[in-house]
């Protein structure tokens, strides 16, 4: 009996057998993102040779011997086409019994492609009158993510010129190449501008570059019963220009909001189609 047991015990050591070929220590990358090209693996370790193949979860890659020491592979985009890992060994021919020329096993990774960065080509509408209500805005561009159940998507970005906090508006619909989003009516509560700009998430992602800028004229003068029917922004935000009725003809006008001001600086409309006592003209003001 003790002779049976015996047998028994080398026959299950034969049935399992070590790897007998070179050592891996390392790959070069250990990792890329989905999606990607072909490209070089570079695989260190000892005692490869000149028949050394790499091989990509048990099958032969275009493999070059460096020496020794290093091999280089071309590894597919095929091979990388979907997030995952893949097993990444060597075999090199050998002969005798028992002897099956494989190497250790090392993981490559491959991980999830990094968002790209969104642009914007037009906003519409691109201005509107001080004070009015809420309103929908619509953004185009490209490379917009619809992330998923609301997390992970693009945010639009909504930056007050001459100071102000930013504001991060949820898109109410949005496309790879369309956005909109409600802009609500506090944030044109005042004259003045805005730059509007969409934000993509990590990984990779980023801000779109230069942004687009929303102008937010002012809006009819109550005091003075004129109904403004046009207006145009400074550059620098402060002076406000429009047309506006006033004694049955239309006036030109300047508001100066004080934005970017100094201290002390008191915001205020004067007429500027006036004669030269400062009445308003008789015609149409130009």
């Amino acid at each position: 009996m003790a002779f049976l047991l015996a047998a028994g015990c080398s026959e299950t050591q034969n049935t399992f057998q070590g790897n007998t070929g070179a050592l891996i220590s390392f790959l070069s990358p250990s990792n890329t993102p989905a999606g990607g090209g072909d490209f070089t693996l570079t695989v260190d370790g000892a005692a490869f040779t000149a028949n050394t193949v790499v091989q990509w979860n048990g099958s032969n890659r275009t493999t070059m011997f460096v020496d020794s020491n290093h091999l280089t592979a071309t590894i597919t985009a095929a091979d990388i086409a979907k997030v995952g890992h893949a097993n990444v060994n060597t075999f090199t021919p050998q002969s005798g019994s028992g002897r099956n020329g494989l190497s250790n096993s090392v993981v490559f990774v491959i991980t999830a492609p990094p968002n790209p960065v969104p642009t914007i080509t037009s906003i519409s509408p691109d201005h509107t009158a001080a004070g009015g209500p809420a309103f929908t805005m619509t953004i185009a561009g490209s490379n917009f993510l619809t992330g998923s159940g609301g997390a992970g998507g693009s945010v639009v970005q909504w930056n007050p010129v001459g100071g102000g906090s930013q504001s991060n508006l949820t898109p109410s619909s949005i496309s790879a190449t369309q956005i909109m989003v409600t802009i609500p009516a506090t944030l044109i509560a005042t004259a003045g501008s805005a730059v509007v700009t969409v934000f993509n998430p990590a990984p990779g992602g980023g801000t779109s570059p230069g942004g687009k800028t929303f102008t937010i004229g002012l809006g009819p003068i109550a005091a003075q019963g004129a109904s403004a029917d046009a207006a145009a922004l400074s550059a620098d935000g402060r002076y406000v220009a429009f047309v506006s009725d006033n004694g049955g003809h239309a006036q030109v006008f300047v508001r100066d909001t004080c934005e970017g001001a100094a201290k002390g600086c008191e915001a205020k409309t004067l007429l500027v189609s006036a004669n030269a006592q400062g009445n308003a003209a008789a015609g149409e003001g130009r």
